[in-house]
């Protein structure tokens, strides 16, 4: 990581938040979801992308960070973490550009919302990643996140 620097997000960010976004989660869907054909893909992908509706309103939150990764003034990856009834922190989503993945950022962006989260004060913190994602997995189990729980799913044809 040696000329990556981490910042807070700014509403200029979104555009390449979401550029990234789209690309990982495609990426994500296709190991998670490997017969899944690419336009169901992009159908679940319109509805992931509801959750930037408030990014503005979230970036100005005392409950929410989000923060980049740039190389060179280029976005290279971004990430957030936000507070639930002032007792629960979520890692919420964490995407690197591909070129860039497997080269510590997604452990600098873990390493950073966890200590945001510590300094006010949460005790419990949970994290989502899918189960065939095993380098997110592995990445949060360094940091001594464990399984408690998962989702079943089924998909009716």
């Amino acid at each position: 990581m040696t000329n990556v620097k981490i910042r807070k997000a700014k509403k200029e960010d979104l555009k390449y938040i979401k550029e990234i976004f789209s690309k990982g989660i495609v990426e994500e869907f296709k190991i998670q979801y490997p017969k899944m054909p690419r336009k169901e893909i992009m159908e679940s992908l319109d509805e992931i992308n509801k959750i930037f509706k408030n990014f503005k309103k979230e970036l100005n939150s005392k409950n929410y960070l989000w923060i980049i990764a740039e190389e060179k003034n280029k976005v290279i990856g971004f990430s957030s973490a936000s507070i639930k009834d002032k007792k629960f922190g979520k890692l919420n989503m964490n995407y690197v550009t591909k070129e860039y993945q497997r080269k510590g950022i997604g452990k600098n962006f873990v390493e950073k919302r966890i200590k945001w989260l510590k300094k006010r004060g949460i005790k419990k913190i949970y994290a989502n990643a899918f189960i065939k994602n095993k380098a997110s997995n592995k990445n949060l189990n360094k940091f001594g996140f464990q399984p408690v729980s998962f989702n079943l799913e089924k998909i009716i044809k």
